[in-house]
Formats: C-alpha cells, sequence, structure tokens
C-alpha cells in the first residue's frame, strides 16, 4: 500500500483516506484537502494508476453512499479512515 499527498496545502483542512479499485488491485491511503472534489481525485487516480480512459464512480463504503463528481470532501461526505471505492461504469450498448 503507498502513501500519497495530492497537493495539500499545510493551512487547509484535510482528510485521510483508503482508495481502492473495486476489485482491490490497487489501493493508497491519500490525504486530501477537504475541497478536493470526487472529480478531482478521479481525474489524479486516472492519472496515477493509468486507469483507461472511461467513467468512474466513487462510492464511500465507509459511510454506504455514492459520491457525485461536485462532491467536495467535507465531514457530512468523507470521514478519516473512510474507504473509498473507485469502479468502471458499465455502458451496456
Amino acid at each position: 500500500m503507498t502513501e500519497q499527498v495530492l497537493d495539500v496545502h499545510m493551512s487547509e483542512a484535510t482528510v485521510s483516506v483508503l482508495v481502492q479499485m473495486h476489485d482491490k488491485t490497487r489501493k493508497a491511503e491519500v490525504t486530501l484537502s477537504r475541497s478536493t472534489t470526487t472529480k478531482d481525485l478521479l481525474e489524479e487516480t486516472k492519472k496515477n494508476w493509468s486507469l483507461p480512459n472511461q467513467d468512474y464512480s466513487v462510492t464511500n463504503l465507509t459511510k454506504g453512499r455514492k459520491l457525485l463528481p461536485k462532491d467536495q470532501f467535507t465531514e457530512e461526505n468523507v470521514s478519516d479512515k473512510d474507504v473509498l471505492q473507485i469502479e468502471p461504469i458499465i455502458v451496456a450498448g
């Protein structure tokens, strides 16, 4: 497991979470700014993990809720030690 910090300024409030793929092939403990959005997390994760260019969703497994792309990591949405799971969005043809 790797520890990463994604562009956090020291004066900002932060949250530390576990980010993992749906199949648990990749996971990382990360510290994020509370102003980070789900979209920001997905963009960084896709780049850092070289994920295929497709749409993904994020579920906070600890709280049992999907996070929308515009959702910030406020205390209401994400707490320290929460597990955020990234899943590809499958579009049936």
